[in-house]
This record gives C-alpha cells, structure tokens and sequence, in this order.
C-alpha cells in the first residue's frame, strides 16, 4: 500500500477488506485509531490491531497481503466512516476486492468532495457487502463525476450477498449520478439499491456508454435525469434481470427510466411502475436503431407529457417476450393525459420502427394500454409470433407523415385479442378497478396492412374495430372469434361483441379462414366487405353475424352454430355453400348460391328466396326450414337427403335435377327444362318437365296430389326381373293430355307378358298418358290402366329383325337371328336392342363375313407362286453373256409382303399379311426351252377388325413350269395347287350377349398360267411385251364353329375368276467385271379380273336351319402391277442372286412386299 502526500487521515473503517491495490489520495489522510497496516515490505514494529482495539471504536486495515486470522476477527468487531474520497488505481494490481461483512453498517459519504468516490481503472474490481444485516451506503457524492467511475475497459463487480444490502442514494453528477462506465468497461450489479440519484444531463442512477452494463435483482427509485431517469445506455449493451424501477423521472427529454440510443437492451422479469418523463417515453426510450428484448415484465401507471407512456421507439426495435404460464402487462400507463403503452415512429422513409411480440403458448401479453405513433414517415412492422395470447386494448392508432409513412401489423400466428369496453382479465390486473377501453386498431397511410397470418386466432371481445388505409389480409387456416366468458375468467354467460373490419383497399380472403362463436349464447357481428379467392368455414355453437358487402369467391361451410345474414349482401351471391352441422340463416335476405352441399345441419329460409344455381353434382343432407321459396338451377343435380318436415314454401325446379332422397315438405314444382328424381318424399307436386323417381329403379312417394301437364315426360325405368319405378302418391293423379312416358330399360333379357306397376294413386287416377316413348325396337311396351294405377306391359311386337339392316349382309344376318326363335340365347338377347346402330354393328360381327372374304384374300395370295415362276423363267442370271444358259439349275425364292383388301360397303376391310418361301429345279433341253418344277411354305394372317375376327393360314404349295423360245418370240406356261389350313377366331359382343367363337378348315387353290411375250433389244436394254392369262379357283371346305349359341355353319364355298395381265418386262446389264455383273430389271403390268370379283359363303347357325348368304370383300378388278429390282451374278460358278420389290395397287387392293432368289447353274 502507498500513501502519498502525508499527512494523511483515516477516520474509522470497520469490516473493510481492500487487497491487492494501489491507493493514491488526492487529499491529507488521517488516521484517528489504532489499525494495522501490513506493507509491502516487512515493518519493524507494527501496531498489533488486537492491541489497539481496546483503543478504538472502529477499526481499519488495508492490506496488500493476505489478512491474518487475528485481523480478521478483529475487523469483523469495528466500524468506521470515510469522510474523505478515496481513490484506487490500477497499475501494478489488477484486482481490487471492497467488501463490507459482519453485520456492519458502512457509509462513503461524499459530502463536500466534489471528488469521485471511486475511480476505478481496474481489469477486475469488487464491491460486496455478506452477511446478514451488513450495509454499504454511497451517499452525497456531488460533482460532475460520478460516485464510481469505470473507464478504460475496468471490470466492477457490485453485489450484496443474502441479508445484506448496497445503497447508492443521493448522490448527484452531470452523466450518472451514482455510477458512470465508459470506453469499453463491464460493471454488474446485483442485489442493489439506488435511490434518489441524479444526473444533471442523463442516467439518474447509471450512465453507461460504449460499454456493457448488467443488473439484476437491483431497485431504482425516486432516481432522476434530464434524460433516462434511471438510466442511460448509448452504443452499449445493458442486461436487467429480476430488479424493480419506481418513481423514476426524466425532467426535461425521454425516458422516466432508461433513455437508450444504438444499444442492445435484454429485460427479463422486472417491474417499472409509476416512472414519469416530462417529455416523451415514461419508462423507455429505444432510439437511433437500439434492440429491446423485454421478457415477462409489467409496466403500470407510468406517465408521459407527451407521447410513449411506457415505451417510446424511434428507428430501432422492441422484443416483447413472454415465455409459457407468465404474464406480461401493460396498464394505467399514459401520455398526455390519456392511455399510452408503446408509441412507434419510423423517422424518415427509409427508417424501421419494429414490435415483435413473442408468446409462448400459455403466456400473456397483457396490453390494456393502447399503442399508437407519431412522425411517421418510414415504415412501422408490428408482428405476432409464438401461440400465446396478446391481449390489446385502447384505441391502436398509427399515422402516416405526408402518407409517406406506413404500418404493417401481422399476426403469424397465436391469439390476438381485443379487450371490450371496461373489461378486466383473469384477474392479471396490478390495479383491478383500471377499466379498459375496446380494442381498436388504426393502420392510416395507403400502403398499410393488417395481415392475420395462418393458424393465428383474433379475438373480438367487445365493439371492436380495425382499419387500414391500405389493405388486410386474412390467410388460410387463420380464425377470427368472439369473445367468450372463459376469456373474461367470468362465469358462463353470453357475450355480445362486434369486429368491424375496414379497408381502403380490399380485406382480403387468401384461403378458408375461420368464424366462431364459442358457446351457444354467444353473439359475434363481423362488419366488413370480404374479397378475394377465399372463403369461410362458421365454427363454435354460438351466432355469428355477417354484415357487409362480401364478395368473396372461396365459398362459405357451416360446421356448428349459426351463421346469420345481417343485410341483404352479408352472404357472398354465385359461391359455393357447404352446410356440416349447424344453421346457415338468410334471415329473410334473399340469396342465390352457386352450390349446396354438407352432411347435415339446415339452412333456414325464413321468407327469404333461396336459388341454387349449379353445373356440378351435389349431396345436401340437411334440412331446409322456413316458409321461403327455393328454387333449382344450373345443369348439376343436387341430391337432397335431409328430412325437411319443417318446410312450408314452394320449390320450383328450373333446370337441372332435384333428387329427392328424404322428406321436402311443401309444394313442388318441375319446370319444363326441370328434372325430379329420387326415392324419398315430396308434398303436392306439378311436372312439366321430367319425373324420374328412384337413383335407379325406385319409388317416388307424393304425400299430396299429382299433376302432369302437357310436355312432361315420366321416365320409368324398368329391369328384366320385374321390377320398375313407382310414383306412389296418397291423393289423386292427374295425367293432363300430352303428358307422356318414356321406357328406359337396364341391361338384360326382357320377357313379352311381364307387367310392371309404374304409377299408383289412392284417390284415383284421371286421364291417361298421351305418348309412350320406348328404347326397345323389337318389344311392344303398352300402357293400361285401372282406377289406381297405371301399369306397363311387354309384348313382342311384329318388326322383323332386319328392318334396322342397312347392307345386304346385315339383313341375311337378321333372317337367320330370326329363325332361332325365342328361348334361344342369341335370339332373346337380340329382341331386347334398343337402338339401330346397336343392333347393325351386332349384325355385322354376327355375319361370320370373315369366311368369304377369306376366299378373297387367298384369291389375291395365289399370285405369289405365279410370280415366283415368272420371275425365275424371266430371270437376268446369264444377261452379261446374252444367251440362255444350259444345264440343270437350283433356285430359292423368299418373300414377304402386307397389303388390304379395301371394304365395298357390304364387307369390312381385310388387312392382310403373309410370308414364305419356294424351291425349285429346272433343267435346260433343246437349246431354247427350260422345264422345271417349284415347291413351298408360306404363312398368312388376315384380320378383319371391325368385325372382330381374324384368321390364320399355314399354306403349302406345289407346281411346274416351262419356257420355249422362238426366235425372239418366247412362251412359257405353268399351274400350281395350293392346300391351306385356316384357324379363325370371332369374338360377339352386343349388350346381353357375349359370345367368343373359333374354327378351323380346310382351303384349296388351283391355278394355271399362261404367258406369250416378244424379246427385242433396244439400245442397251432388253425389252419384251407381254400379255399373261391365268385362272384361279379357290374353294373352301365345309366348317362349324366351336364356342356357343352364336356358332356358325359355313358351307362349301368357292371363288372362279379369270385373269389377264398385258405388261412389259425390261432388264439390262448396270455393270460387269471379269468375275460378276450387276444388271436390274423391272416389270409393269395391267392386271384385269373378269367377273366374280365378289365372294359368298352360306351359312346357317348351328341351333338354326335357315340358310342366309354373305358377300366378302371383293379383289381388284382392275390393278397395277410391279416387280422392280436387282440382280447379281457370279459368273465364274453361275451363282445368282436377285432382290425384288413387288406391289400391286388399285382402288380396292393395296400391296407392298419383298421377295428374293437364289439360283445356282449347273453347266
């Protein structure tokens, strides 16, 4: 320890430990008792303190050693007093320890110092007071500096241990009137007590700039300041927990309690009450882009001359926290003599002013105090997040400068309630007689919002209102709610409350947002004119009230409760309605819905007039009540299932159709363009449109009379088991004249002689049906009467069955249908067609055309084993050595092709598809003649796809042929016979009837031919004229199906037709080395047939014997022929091959296929 400028005096001090310091007094010290002082360096006689404190009152020693255990019991006895400033620098220790203990009373009193008490400039300091009833008093210190004063990055430590206490009072500076930090230092205070500090200019109590400041536990009071009555934060961070400021002021500027500028502020469980400032801010000033976190605190009857009772934030932002089962409160605060909780100011256009509440669930944001702004020119963001509850009260009005200025509120999610008119919560109250005022919210400035975000509740618990200049929006899954007595911790009991909601642009709908009443005696007005692609879905047993002009588009659903019309636009017109539970009550006001639909509740008319105008189909099964009208329209059913007993009015079906599956009291009545369905119960009823009772088959029931006027139709439908509509009425039954009856019939078998019950009335029927329309060509249906019913009967009536032919081989199909008779499976379904291209296209498939237009298709198939000899006969092999070559040669010919035979008409198109291949021999005699004979496979595929049929064809072939030339002249000559085994398939579908059939047969062809051509050269080429003739005879042996009653036999068939074809044949030499030649050659000829184009076939059905005769599709008569390709030879061993394309083409016949030979020359 150093003590300079001696003489010094140190009065009495007791229980005071200062260690490990160096100590510099700035005035005289004197020491006026007996204290022992252990030096740096060992002192010869020291003054035992033991000794002197027989001497002493109070006791002092200041070490820079550890104490001994004598000193410390000794100290632990004194008191003592400073009456003189001290001060404790750094320098050579960096730790310095002031502790007060042993239940003493210690003072600094600084008065008439005009000194800082403390200066310190440590790394680490510590103040501590232990030990019950222990105290450390900081009192009168008055001067421009504080009583403490850290700077430099210094360290301080204050805190009074359980029992013990820490008083700074009435102690007086320029900037922190107690304690003052700066350049970067840390002070915490704990367990602390400033009472009636003050700062000429700001921080009654504490100023801390440029540094970091944390509090807990602490009090403030009766503290004042120009400026942050308690305190003053500037680009620092402040840090406040558990502690309690009261009665604290600012005299001339902001904040009764903490003046803050660019500083990070966290105030976690604190309480600020009765604080004041002259100007602006009762408790907080948060400005020049500062961030509050204020957690679980209370703020009550703080006051303001101005504007901010509690809070005041310019530029900078407020974290309103409150964590689960905790409370936060904002009442009795006010500003220029009214309510006033937190005022909000975004200063210039690019300025932020944010309050972001966060609520935990099961917490409160207990706002009585309302909010409001001021110079606002930028924008304020105002957002609500977490799933507690923020409680708002007071009338929430935010400006706009110039309407430069806007305020953006959203609820994210959680409870937004607004507080009714003198109401008290739960008994959160600090001062429970402080009445709130409703809740209002006033967002002015045209780019404004109001935004309820998905999941987030607002509740209106009194008349309650808010209103935008700009816009609101409510998002899907959002709710907006009525107040509810278990809001109030009142007893059950109804609550009345009004939200009115207003826009100067539009509110909003972005998705199915909710309405509720809780419970059934609660009453909910909503006021306000809902846009958008949204849509509302009433919850709650309570009433809820719509009110405005809504034209929302989304559709509106009633779950439970009441939704009630207010005016004559509450309900949105042309949307749809969903009813689940509940009531949906027009309220006398007239409405016209795009759809109805829900699974129960009703819909309640009163007087009103209720139009359902739909495209789609619907199921409604609830009830309507009330003695309105309701009309159908739109081209959609709707499905009516409830029991609507309490019904009285009229309804009217327009257009479209009204099923009737439950109970429609009332009267009713079907419009020309109307259709009524249903197996349910209906009043007095009048058709002139369309009656069709049942969902299918079933029974309409008329508690009433019965009416059909001219024009209206009855559709009964009736099922081959006897059973039909029914119109069962308990009054009488009118049939005017022109009204009429239209049979419709469900799939299967009807049988003549059945009567079906279709009307029945139990005072009588008068009139009878003018018109009976009928889908059953073949079935007479006739209607007969008795005094209570109408009956309809079947009977066979006397049209043939080809009457619907429109070819000749549908009428030959028809006679030999015909023929079966009834009780025949084919024939019984048959007589049941209902319409004539049902019945053609049954024809068609029943005619088994396949088999005749088979013997067309191997007509055209023979021509490829005519080819295959013409073209080895006519083949280029020795070309390149201009003469015919002798010796026995051997040749193979593949081929493939596709081709149609076109339909007349009568006959479908066959498509057609074949393969194979020839070997042949022929050997060389006489030098100008060539004999020789060709043998084969081939397969073939002939399908007719509009008549459900194809066959298949394994075919053999065998033949000989010859060539003899004359001079240029050249002849040849061949025949074939072909055997073919045919496997056909069928497949009868008709409605009634299914049939799948198959065959298989036996198939012959037999042909000559006979060719006469002239060789000529001209230039390089070989040309030869030609004319062919040839006869074809394909006949078909005998066949019965296999498969059911649909089975055909096919009698013998045969096809004969003559054939000419005139052509020309050329083929030349392309190029030729000393081992091969390449030469082309290319055939074009005019095919003509003579007569018998066309196939028959007889047939019978197999249960039948009445023959009937079918046409198939008929050959070309005439076509073009072509055989254009290639051919190479090696000379040296006489190996030829040669690649072809051949076709043929006409109106009727389409043909393109390949075919290839290979010949080898034997010398």
């Amino acid at each position: 320890m150093r003590l300079t400028q001696p003489p010094f005096k140190i009065k009495p001090l007791a229980a005071w430990l200062i260690t490990h310091i160096t100590m510099s007094m700035a005035l005289p010290i004197t020491m006026s008792f007996a204290a022992e002082v252990n030096w740096p360096v060992p002192i010869a006689t020291p003054a035992p303190l033991a000794t002197a404190a027989a001497n002493l009152n109070t006791a002092m020693t200041v070490y820079i050693e550890e104490p001994t255990p004598a000193n410390a019991q000794a100290l632990a006895q004194a008191q003592a007093t400073y009456n003189q400033a001290v001060a404790v620098t750094s320098a050579a220790n960096p730790t310095a320890i002031l502790t007060v203990s042993g239940g003493n009373q210690d003072t600094i009193n600084g008065n008439d110092s005009g000194a800082n008490s403390f200066f310190l400039n440590n790394q680490a300091a510590f103040i501590h007071a232990t030990g019950d009833n222990t105290s450390l008093t900081v009192l009168n210190h008055i001067g421009n500096n504080s009583a403490i004063l850290l700077s430099n990055g210094s360290i301080l430590d204050i805190n009074a241990e359980t029992g013990a206490q820490v008083i700074f009072t009435n102690n007086t500076a320029g900037l922190g009137g107690a304690i003052s930090i700066n350049q970067n230092s840390t002070l915490s205070i704990a367990n602390s007590t400033f009472i009636g500090n003050i700062a000429e200019t700001a921080g009654g109590a504490v100023s801390n700039r440029n540094s970091f400041l944390t509090i807990a536990s602490s009090t403030f009071i009766g503290n004042t300041a120009y400026a942050g009555g308690a305190l003053f934060s500037t680009h620092s961070t402040l840090n406040i927990t558990d502690s309690t400021f009261n009665n604290n002021t600012a005299t001339g500027s902001w904040g009764g309690v903490i003046a803050s500028g660019d500083s990070l502020v966290n105030i976690n469980h604190s309480i600020f009450s009765n604080n004041q400032a002259v100007g602006a801010a009762g408790v907080i000033l948060a400005g020049d882009n500062s961030i509050f976190s204020i957690t679980n605190s209370t703020f009550s009857n703080n006051t303001a001359s101005n504007f901010g009772g509690a809070i005041y934030n310019f530029d900078s932002t407020i974290n309103l926290l409150v964590t689960a089962s905790n409370v936060s409160q904002f009442i009795g605060n006010t500003a220029n003599g009214q309510a006033s909780s937190i005022t909000l100011s975004a200063t210039d256009v690019s300025r932020l002013s944010s309050l972001n509440a966060f609520i935990e669930a099961g917490g409160v944001l207990d706002m009585r105090d309302p909010m409001d702004s001021t110079d606002n020119a930028g924008e304020i963001a105002i957002s609500q997040t977490g799933q507690g509850t923020w409680r708002l009260g007071g009338a929430n009005t935010f400006t706009s400068a110039d309407n430069t200025g806007s305020t953006n509120f959203t609820v994210n999610e959680g409870q937004l309630y607004l507080y009714a008119d003198g109401e008290v919560a739960n008994g959160n109250a600090i001062d429970p007689s402080a009445l709130v005022t409703a809740g209002r919210i006033s967002l002015l400035g045209s780019e404004s919002s109001f935004t309820l975000g998905t999941g987030a509740t607002l509740v209106a618990s009194g008349d309650n209102a808010i209103s935008t200049e700009g816009s609101i929006v409510l998002q899907e899954g959002s709710l907006i709610r009525g107040g509810n007595s278990t809001d109030r911790g009142e007893p059950v009991g109804g609550i009345t409350s009004v939200l009115s909601l207003s826009a100067a642009n539009d509110i909003t709908l972005a998705g199915k947002v909710a309405l509720a009443a809780l419970s059934a005696d609660d009453q909910f007005t909503l006021r306000g004119n809902l846009t958008g692609n949204g849509g509302l879905n009433k919850m709650g047993a309570g009433l809820v009230i719509l009110d405005g002009l809504n034209r929302y588009k989304g559709g509106t659903t009633v779950t439970a409760g009441i939704l009630r019309a207010g005016s004559a636009t509450a309900f949105a017109v042309n949307t749809a309605y969903q009813v689940n539970g509940g009531t949906l009550d027009l309220n006398g006001f007239d409405l016209t819905m795009s759809l109805l639909s829900g699974t129960g509740g009703e819909v309640a008319l009163g007087t009103a007039a209720l139009t359902v105008n739909q495209r789609s189909n619907t199921t409604f099964a609830g009830e309507l009540v009330g003695q309105g009208n309701f009309t159908k329209q739109g081209q959609g059913r709707l499905i009516l299932t409830g029991q609507s007993a309490n019904y009285t009015g009229t309804t009217r079906v327009n257009s479209g159709e009204l099923r009737v599956n439950g109970l429609l009291g009332g009267d009713l009545r079907v419009s020309a363009a109307g259709r009524l369905s249903g197996s349910g119960t209906v009043g007095n009823t009048t058709v002139a449109g369309t009656i069709a009772p049942g969902n299918s088959i079933g029974t309409l029931t008329v508690a009433g009379n019965y009416v059909q006027t001219a024009g209206s139709v009855y559709d009964v439908e009736i099922n081959p088991a006897g059973a039909s509509d029914l119109i069962n009425i308990s009054g009488r039954a009118t049939l005017q004249p022109g009204a009429g009856v239209s049979v419709l019939k469900t799939a299967g078998l009807y049988t003549p002689g059945t009567r079906y019950t279709i009307l029945a009335a139990e005072n009588g029927v008068v009139g009878t049906y003018s018109n009976l329309s009928q889908n059953l060509p073949f079935l007479e249906l006739l209607l007969n009467y008795d005094t209570n019913h109408v009956y309809l009967d079947i009977a066979r009536n006397d049209r043939p069955f080809n009457s619907f032919a429109v070819t000749p081989n549908q009428a030959e199909t028809a006679m030999g249908v015909e023929s079966l008779g009834g009780g025949n499976r084919l024939y019984d379904a048959f007589v049941n067609l209902d319409n004539p291209q049902t019945i053609q296209t049954a024809l068609n498939d029943l005619s088994g055309e396949i088999y005749a237009s088979t013997l067309s298709a191997l007509m055209e198939e023979s021509r490829y084993v005519r080819d295959a000899m013409r073209s080895r006969l006519d083949s280029n092999d020795t070309l390149a050595e201009a003469k015919t070559p002798s010796g026995l040669a051997f040749w193979a010919h593949g081929f493939g092709a596709a081709g149609q035979l076109e339909g007349n008409g009568n006959a479908a198109k066959l498509d057609r598809s074949t393969q194979g291949f020839f070997i042949g021999a022929d050997q060389a005699f006489g030098g100008t003649g060539r004999f020789g004979v060709v043998g084969g496979y081939s397969q073939s595929t002939f399908d007719v796809d509009s008549r459900h049929s194809y066959s298949e064809s394994d075919n053999a072939h065998l033949g000989a042929y010859g060539r003899l030339a004359f001079n240029h002249l050249v002849a040849s000559a061949g025949a074939a016979y072909s055997w073919h085994t045919l496997s056909t398939h069928r497949t009868i579908a008709f409605p009634g009837f299914t049939n799948p059939l198959n065959s298989t047969g036996d198939a012959h062809t037999a042909q000559v031919v006979g060719e006469l051509g002239y060789e000529l050269a001209v230039n390089y080429l070989d040309m030869k004229p030609l004319v062919n003739v040839a006869y074809v005879d394909v006949k078909a042996d005998n066949l019965t199906e296999q498969g059911g009653d649909a089975r055909l036999r096919a009698h013998k068939a045969s096809q004969s037709v003559l054939l000419s074809t005139l052509g020309v044949q050329e083929k030349g030499l392309l190029y030729q080395t000393d081992m091969y030649a390449l030469n082309h050659h290319v055939f074009l000829g005019w095919r003509h047939a003579y007569d018998n184009l066309t196939p028959k076939a007889t047939f019978n059905f197999a249960a039948g014997s009445v023959p009937f005769f079918i046409g198939g599709v008929p050959i070309a008569q005439n076509a073009l022929l072509i055989d254009a390709g290639f051919n190479v030879a090696r000379l040296s061993n006489n190996l030829h091959l040669s690649v072809s394309y051949i076709g043929q083409y006409s109106n009727q016949v389409t043909d393109n296929g390949v075919a290839a030979r290979l010949t080898w020359h034997f010398a």
